[in-house]
């Protein structure tokens, strides 16, 4: 694939995923796509994850705001939209890195921000060291997050 034909791929797979289309899903993903900081395996957990990602927020959205190619890898930043942030805080964002094969995502590494939680900002952040995924969750404290 040209690096062109792997742009197209990354912003079909977040047109799929905005539009909820499973069918596209299935032809996007390699049957047996690797999510690491999942840990997951399968086109099966492609799609329990878009359907749960709808599930709080179903009017929330994914914007690809940049996608860069390199080799058979993409790497993508994207914002979440449709989803409620604190006056002045930015949207909360993911940053993925897809490894193409055959046409495909094969495999996909990924870390972002979450959506605040319980009054402060949780922050969930994955990394994959090839053995293993580290996965921790760090929850930023507001005064309103503050015990009295």
């Amino acid at each position: 694939m040209t690096a062109a034909d792997i742009r197209a791929l990354g912003y079909r797979v977040y047109e799929a995923i905005n539009t909820r289309n499973i069918a596209a899903l299935e032809e996007l993903f390699d049957p047996q796509v690797i999510r690491h900081a999942a840990g997951e395996t399968g086109i099966e957990s492609v799609k329990n994850a878009v359907t749960n990602a709808f599930t709080t927020f179903p009017d929330k959205r994914f914007v690809v705001e940049d996608l860069l190619v390199e080799g058979d890898k993409a790497a993508l930043r994207v914002t979440v939209h449709g989803v409620p942030t604190a006056p002045g805080q930015p949207q909360p964002i993911i940053m993925e890195i897809f490894r193409i094969e055959n046409g495909r995502v094969a495999e996909v590494w990924g870390a972002g921000t979450s959506l605040p939680f319980l009054g402060g900002e949780q922050i969930r952040i994955s990394v994959d060291f090839g053995d293993k995924v580290c996965n921790k969750v760090m929850r930023k404290r507001t005064a309103a997050s503050k015990p009295a």
